[in-house]
């Protein structure tokens, strides 16, 4: 049994109250309250999380928007 799900397909309704309670911890942190047009870095930064800007080749089915390497592996 493998910890890691590939994918998962969420309501817009929980992605919505996730996206409302990560704002409302960001504003409460001096440093990170966002100004808009909004930097997608500062999340990570907030989430304590490394960034690298890299093009993404798509794979067979479709475009990748994003790729997460945790501890050496390509998830």
């Amino acid at each position: 049994m493998s910890i890691l799900k590939l994918y998962s397909f969420d309501p817009q309704e929980l992605i919505e109250s996730w996206a409302n309670d990560f704002l409302r911890r960001v504003h409460k942190t001096a440093n990170f309250s966002p100004k808009w047009p909004f930097d997608a870095s500062l999340v990570a930064n907030f989430l304590d999380l490394g960034v690298v800007w890299d093009d993404i080749p798509p794979d067979e089915r479709e475009a990748i928007a994003v790729r997460i390497l945790l501890g050496g592996v390509f998830v």
